[in-house]
């Protein structure tokens, strides 16, 4: 029961990425898919990046290593199915950790930095 939620994480992360990416659109005044890139919604200044970062950042990451964890589970001794496992916890770390720094880049002082990924993204620990 468990494995099949997990393995359903990937279903409903990548309908998330896709009613993000509508809606960034949807609240983007002249957007146009065919001459604009899917980053611009999440651009520094954009007026949709707190929306994009919201809903892409941490929920679609979650999701994103909650299938990895099913995909894991249900390989057994498939070692190609474990290498896919493994690479899609990366991707999602990667992806998170991205998403941290970038939130904080906009930050002059690396001690404010310090203290809002600490406290948005709970991955940096205060010294």
């Amino acid at each position: 029961m468990v494995r099949k939620i997990l393995l359903g994480c990937g279903v409903v992360s990548s309908v998330l990425y896709v009613v993000t990416d509508l809606l960034g659109t949807l609240r983007y005044p002249g957007y146009s898919y065919v001459d604009q890139e899917f980053s611009e919604l999440t651009a520094q200044g954009a007026p949709t990046r707190p929306l994009m970062v919201a809903l892409n950042g941490i929920p679609y990451t979650l999701l994103v290593a909650a299938f990895a964890r099913g995909v894991w589970t249900t390989a057994g001794p498939k070692w190609a199915a474990r290498i896919t496992g493994a690479m899609l916890l990366g991707y999602a770390a990667f992806g998170f950790a991205g998403g941290c720094s970038s939130r904080c880049a906009h930050v002059r002082s690396w001690r404010r930095a310090r203290e809002r990924c600490a406290t948005s993204c709970t991955s940096l620990r205060r010294r």
